[in-house]
């Protein structure tokens, strides 16, 4: 077992940087809008409540939603909270440096000890409430509990006995360096600070290339799901979801779902058991970490004067080279993995985001990728954008939960902020936030991820994860980006959207207040109540500091003439979308633009949404049947003994309080009618042994169906004749730990118009 070698010198030198003086921050927004008004607050409440006492000395903001950890693809949480608690958001950083595995090896995700306590003195191990391992009184956890919980393998007994459960099972992406670089002009540049960040991007860029790269050609690989944080995606195939070790899941390593060692050590999404091991990829994502990695190293040296930023620039190069060469197909405009047998996965998944994101693409691939994909509403343009794989592709599944198989995420909203802005896609970007500001109206709530198709009601089934820390506070970005002000590496950037109406946004630094007042005409912005310009809404506008100009910014998507006065200056221009213009010798001077790119238009017929009927709530059920043994099992019949008809509510078929503690099986008998015979799509989702017909045909059966139940999560082909046909499904209880199943049909090809009957018994 690898054990993590801990650095004495960087603890220390992190327990004086969380323990150092640091300026109090808030901020402050009011608005003629009042539903955007009250969600901005019910956001702040939300993320206060996610930061947490996470060591004896040190709070940390928690990923929430079900979520207790701090995981590294979260990494930007804390740099977006720094402008509302900004010791939170320094330790949050701090906590990732600190434990780093002596081989340079990240951890994905870090709990705290304390924090899994629970009230009647017994110890959770696992992960999260929603899917822990076992529990044990406090006094009897050893190590070896913490290593054989599926969610806690290969953890220092170092960090546990401080109180940290770190987890390198996983890599959960690599956010932390442009995080962890901004932190340190948001915490007043601290001694050491710099130097330990970039010691961490040195060593973990060398770790993945070390172990990442095991046939030398040039292409990083990922080697389970959790690796770039795509929980549940089938594009993995059989893959694990995690993956601890230094080589990769082939040959005799290659694991095995059916092997009950290998479910507990690795885990296996259920739609994903079944299949052939595709992975090893050749990852995009991968090579989009080494490249930032390299990329704020070099900044990071332009920092320190260290003489090594073209060193790490060139470096940083080499990696977007063979990304470009191995991965970009230019007759696609777009970037795809290739499998274990290094062939292309046509897949077209979103991330390729997640490269702008990280800033590998080149600027001609980026502005390639979001004028044909991004800005297509058949691909990525859905009503609520950026679903995780492209609507029109034939893995696409929109399912809700923390899911990456089309639903649109959080962590997508998060990180399309920097990814537009990297490329100057500014405009874009608040064609995507206004979607997004709507959204949140719509749903009253900060969920996970959002149904990319209904804007009017996007939750779908995700009402449980509500108070996620990346939705809150990516919906609070993206407030600042439009109608307030947000503050990266000692620039203040000034936004003056009206959308909101009127509306006020006050950010509170220490002793140092700014404020940006917009009347809907123009916004005012001071510094300790001094103005230092005043603007023609519809921009932002760039500072120092002090408040001296330095950009203006053309974010809105129309071409606005604007007056700028700060002190006896008055500049008039007109700003384009996407243009950026410096006042060079006290006159405006364009610096740099790019095109800005228009959704295309909807032509033809999109795909999906596919039709689908309600779900199946009104069915014949049968009392508890002895026997759990239902494989060998005849198919039954509703006169073979007695039944209770009756209807459910919402979209599941809930036995628990019927089955809990209980053994045997169950059969449910309903009926669909349909006009004339057609080709359905049968979609099903179940925690226990199930078995399915569809007349006398026996067309679905899963023996080794366990928790949780997930909408649409089996999806396979039927036929219905025409008339009534006929729906028997037997269930086995397993001990009592099955509740019930999903149950729906969908017509894959058909119009809007053509949805089947309500298929409820009459």
């Amino acid at each position: 077992m690898i054990q993590h070698t801990e650095n004495e010198l960087t603890t220390e030198l992190v327990t004086n940087i969380s323990s150092m003086a640091l300026p109090e921050t808030s901020v402050a927004f009011t608005c003629a809008d009042k539903e955007l008004e009250k969600l901005v607050a019910r956001a702040e409440a939300m993320a206060a409540a996610n930061v947490v006492q996470f060591t004896p000395s040190m709070t940390a903001m928690v990923c929430g939603g079900g979520y207790s950890g701090i995981y590294l693809e979260g990494a930007p949480c804390g740099e977006m909270y720094a402008n509302r608690n900004l010791r939170a958001a320094l330790n949050s950083v701090l906590f990732f440096l600190m434990t780093q595995r002596g081989d340079g090896r990240l951890p994905g995700v870090i709990f705290s000890v304390a924090r899994k306590i629970l009230g009647n003195g017994m110890l959770e191990l696992g992960a999260d409430g929603r899917r822990s391992g076992a529990v044990v009184p406090v006094a009897e956890a050893t190590l070896q509990d913490w290593l054989d919980s599926p969610f806690t393998m290969y953890v220092s007994p170092d960090w546990v006995s401080q109180g940290l459960l770190v987890d390198f099972g996983q890599l959960s992406g690599n956010f932390l360096p442009h995080a962890a670089y901004e932190m340190y002009f948001r915490a007043g540049k601290p001694d050491g600070y710099l130097k330990l960040v970039a010691d961490c991007l040195e060593q973990f860029d060398a770790y993945l290339w070390r172990t990442r790269d095991p046939d030398n050609e040039g292409i990083l690989q990922s080697w389970c799901v959790h690796d770039t944080g795509e929980d549940g995606c089938i594009r993995f195939g059989g893959g694990p979801d995690r993956w601890p070790h230094d080589y990769p899941p082939t040959g005799e390593h290659t694991p095995n779902a059916a092997d009950p060692r290998d479910r507990q050590r690795y885990t296996f999404s259920r739609r994903q058991a079944k299949e052939k091991v595709i992975l090893p990829f050749r990852s995009m994502d991968m090579m989009a970490y080494s490249f930032d990695n390299r990329m704020t190293r070099a900044l990071i040296s332009d920092e320190l004067q260290d003489g090594k930023s073209d060193y790490w620039r060139e470096r940083a190069e080499e990696v977007r080279h063979a990304l470009t060469k191995h991965l970009w197909r230019p007759e696609k405009s777009a970037a795809f993995d290739r499998d274990r047998d290094n062939k292309f996965m046509d897949t077209l998944i979103h991330n390729n985001l997640r490269c702008m994101h990280f800033g590998v693409f080149s600027q001609d691939m980026a502005d390639e990728f979001i004028k044909r994909h991004l800005l297509n509403p058949t691909e990525f343009w859905t009503p609520v954008p950026f679903p995780s794989i492209a609507a029109n592709d034939p893995i696409f599944r929109n399912i809700p939960g923390n899911d990456w198989n089309g639903q649109a995420h959080c962590l997508t909203f998060q990180r399309a902020i920097r990814a537009f802005e990297n490329y100057g896609h500014y405009a874009e970007l608040t064609l995507l936030g206004r979607k997004m500001l709507q959204t949140i109206k719509n749903a009253g709530m900060f969920t996970i991820q959002f149904d990319p198709f209904d804007i009017e009601n996007p939750i779908q089934g995700n009402k449980q994860q509500d108070g996620n820390s990346v939705m809150t506070l990516s919906f609070l970005e993206y407030v600042a980006r439009f109608f307030g002000i947000h503050i990266e590496r000692g620039r203040i950037f000034w936004s003056g959207l009206t959308d909101s109406g009127k509306s006020e946004y006050i950010q509170n630094i220490g002793d140092k207040s700014l404020a940006l007042r917009n009347d809907g005409e123009t916004f005012t912005c001071t510094i300790n109540g001094k103005e230092i310009f005043s603007c023609t809404a519809g921009v932002r506008i760039v500072t120092d500091m002090d408040g001296d100009i330095s950009e203006i910014v053309g974010i809105d998507t129309e071409t606005r003439r604007i007056t700028l006065r700060a002190g006896i200056g008055h500049w008039e221009i007109t700003v384009a979308p996407n243009e950026v213009y410096g006042l060079s010798g006290g006159e405006p001077k364009l610096l740099r633009a790019v095109p800005y790119f228009k959704p295309l238009p909807f032509t033809g017929k999109c795909p999906t949404p596919v039709p689908a009927t309600d779900f199946f709530m009104r069915w014949k059920t049968t009392p508890v049947l002895p026997g759990e043994g239902i494989a060998e099992m005849s198919r039954p019949t509703d006169a073979g003994g007695p039944t209770t008809e009756r209807a459910f509510a919402f979209d599941f078929v809930n036995m628990h309080p019927e089955w809990q503690g209980k053994t045997g099986h169950a059969v449910f008998f309903g009926h669909v009618d349909s006009a004339e015979a057609m080709a359905v799509e049968i979609r099903l989702g179940y925690d226990g042994p199930i078995r399915l017909w569809i007349g006398e045909k026996e067309i679905h059966h899963d023996l080794a169906g366990i928790n949780p139940a997930e909408r649409d999560e089996f999806r396979f082909p039927a036929k219905l004749s025409a008339g009534r046909s006929t729906i028997t499904i037997m269930m086995a209880l397993n001990g009592g730990k099955a509740c019930g199943f999903f149950l729906r049909m969908a017509l894959p090809h058909a119009e809007q118009s053509s949805l089947l009957p309500n298929p409820w018994r009459e």
